[in-house]
């Protein structure tokens, strides 16, 4: 038996997984009871998707043997993936009773953990794991990942790099370890770890998400090849048979919005006014929610659509079959490849039309998405061919917008934020992981020739601050004209920000939501515009609202531009008036208009599949 089993776990290891089976198969008809083969043709059975025979055999097993770990956890395993978190732990908990340094039921009961939102909990049950197995670097990366989504951008750090240190090739640790340093500004020996990465990425290596990359690379190329590389995750998750699905002519076009950030989050700040404003004479809108928080604006959210689905405890599997039986003609993804995705339902075909949207600023890479929407500014003809998507051109910018929102009030005491009446205001509120070493030393040279500006800096941490404290005091700045704003409602956030005088962009990862904020609050935005989709949606904005001349294409230029209006007084106050003027005028915050283009989309699309024919770019 010893030999035949070998073979078998050989086989498996190579991803043989139905010659093994065989060989188990051949075990067990003599030893139907050998407890080695019960557990390996298990995994087998769930290698090769046969969910509901890898449970008769897990529920066999442990009716033989009772006190068989693996089995619970094999069980456990299947629960996790169901969504049925109780189940799932009770398992577990079985399986820890009986090997209490089960280091695999102790890491899955953790994730169980975070998804019933016990931190604490879940955070203790890493530690043991580490306790256990200090080089453990799945469990390190999980409670990395656990202090990342807890804001503890400290810890997310010192996490990553002793996992570097351990093995920088580890699934896609690399790109979070560069990701963590840009979060607190930590440029010790960036370039050359950006370097690095880019050369391994370049020969196909897993070693960042894309979203990390977005913030590092201004290449389209080099995204594309990247976002090929996650599909691959998702890819091997297919269930289903993915031809295409027919679609079926109805009185009204059924849009399902897929999305994690149906609350307070910059993508519903942004599409809320627009699925208000759905004609639904035309439409049925149909939310699809993978999460579970709920806030004022989840409210509201809720309030815009005909049909609602909380789905953050169904799997992948449920939620397309949930789509697939209310007939949705096209699902609209409002993630892509951002944290706490679902890109496999996209894979598994949930609909006929399937469009990347809003969330994710590039290709997908994935031959089941069949259209991006984007504009003119975003992409050029010559830069399709870096996208697996068509692309739906909107004849404004891509953006949506809420011109519902309130107006800053028109006075406010910078007093009151900390911030010099005498001084011109420079601010920079984009996530601090866009904050690069270069355009940081432009800021700086801006801040060297005018000495009566200072720099007014969205924090996340004080280790973020204490990063860029040191650095500023060795250019021989002095670090109080460096000012720390910190995170605060949306209309706050926006109030405070109209006591800014000029808004500087970063690169290669430009403003997108808060891009739109500064305009909003009418200040003027500087920005270079580069190559990629995430580097050009603040020149899209500007081009929108009428102040192309805001828009740089270089860090000499974009440096130049900054202190010219810095210097001419008259000019930045024109170009406010301006500003101000053409918010009113201008498409960029027409929400009704942008409401009637994104439809003309939807229906062209699904006109085009009624047809039969290929897809096919749309011009709007």
């Amino acid at each position: 038996m010893d030999d035949n089993y070998l073979k078998a776990v050989k086989l498996f290891e190579n991803e043989k997984y139905n010659d093994a089976k065989v060989i188990c198969q051949k075990i067990l008809e003599i030893d139907p009871k050998e407890p080695k083969t019960l557990l390996l043709i298990t995994s087998i059975a769930l290698k090769l998707n046969r969910i509901d025979k890898a449970l008769e055999i897990i529920n066999y097993t442990i009716k033989l043997y009772p006190s068989l770990p693996e089995a619970y956890y094999n069980r456990a395993n299947i629960f996790y993936n169901e969504k049925k978190y109780e189940q799932a732990e009770r398992d577990l908990n079985e399986a820890i009773k009986i090997n209490n340094k089960y280091i695999e039921s102790i890491n899955l009961k953790g994730l169980i953990l975070i998804n019933q939102d016990k931190f604490d909990e879940a955070e203790s049950c890493f530690k043991k794991i580490i306790e256990i197995d200090p080089k453990n670097i799945i469990t390190k990366y999980n409670l990395a990942k656990f202090y990342r989504n807890k804001g503890d951008n400290k810890k997310y750090y010192e996490l990553l790099n002793e996992i570097k240190k351990q093995n920088k090739m580890y699934n896609f640790v690399y790109g979070d370890y560069i990701f963590s340093k840009k979060l607190i500004c930590n440029w010790d020996n960036i370039n050359n770890e950006i370097k690095e990465l880019k050369n391994l990425i370049k020969n196909n290596k897993k070693v960042s998400y894309s979203f990390q990359i977005l913030s590092l690379f201004d290449e389209p190329d080099i995204q594309l090849k990247n976002s090929r590389i996650e599909n691959e995750i998702y890819s091997k998750n297919t269930h289903i048979n993915l031809k295409n699905i027919e679609i079926h002519k109805k009185n009204k076009i059924r849009v399902g919005y897929f999305s994690s950030d149906f609350y307070k989050h910059a993508t519903s700040r942004l599409i809320a006014r627009v699925l208000e404003l759905h004609n639904k004479n035309k439409f049925e809108v149909f939310g699809f929610y993978l999460s579970n928080k709920k806030d004022d604006m989840h409210n509201r959210i809720l309030k815009t659509f005909d049909k609602f689905f909380y789905c953050a405890n169904e799997n992948d599997l449920k939620i397309v079959d949930l789509a697939r039986q209310n007939q949705i003609d096209i699902a609209v993804d409002l993630k892509g490849y951002i944290n706490n995705n679902r890109f496999s339902i996209f894979e598994n075909r949930c609909a006929p039309i399937q469009i990347n949207y809003l969330g994710f600023p590039g290709t997908t890479g994935s031959l089941n998405m069949d259209y991006i929407i984007a504009d003119k500014d975003l992409i050029t003809k010559d830069e399709e061919k870096y996208y697996t998507e068509k692309i739906i051109y909107f004849p404004n910018s891509y953006q949506p917008n809420d011109n519902t929102r309130i107006l800053p009030p028109k006075k406010l005491l910078k007093s009151n934020y900390g911030l010099p009446e005498e001084k011109i205001i420079l601010c920079s509120f984009n996530d601090t992981y866009k904050i690069t070493k270069e355009i940081f030393d432009i800021w700086i040279n801006i801040l060297q020739k005018n000495k009566n500006t200072v720099l007014w800096l969205l924090s996340n941490s004080e280790t973020f601050e204490k990063n860029i404290a040191n650095y500023v005091s060795s250019k021989n700045i002095d670090v109080s004209r460096i000012i720390f704003a910190h995170p605060t409602n949306s209309k706050e956030h926006i109030q405070r920000l109209s006591l800014a005088d000029i808004f500087l962009d970063s690169y290669p990862c430009c403003g997108h939501t808060t891009a739109s904020d500064a305009i909003w609050a009418e200040v003027p935005l500087i920005t270079i515009k580069g190559k990629t989709f995430a580097s050009r949606v603040a020149s899209s904005l500007l081009n929108n609202i009428g102040l192309s001349e805001l828009i740089s294409s270089s860090f000499n230029e974009y440096y130049n531009l900054v202190c010219d209006l810095v210097l001419n007084k008259k000019k930045l106050l024109n170009i406010k008036n301006k500003l101000k003027e053409n918010k009113l005028k201008k498409t960029l915050f027409n929400s009704e208009e942008y409401t009637k283009n994104l439809e003309r989309a939807y229906m062209e699309t699904y006109e085009n599949k009624l047809k039969k024919l290929p897809n096919k770019n749309i011009y709007l």
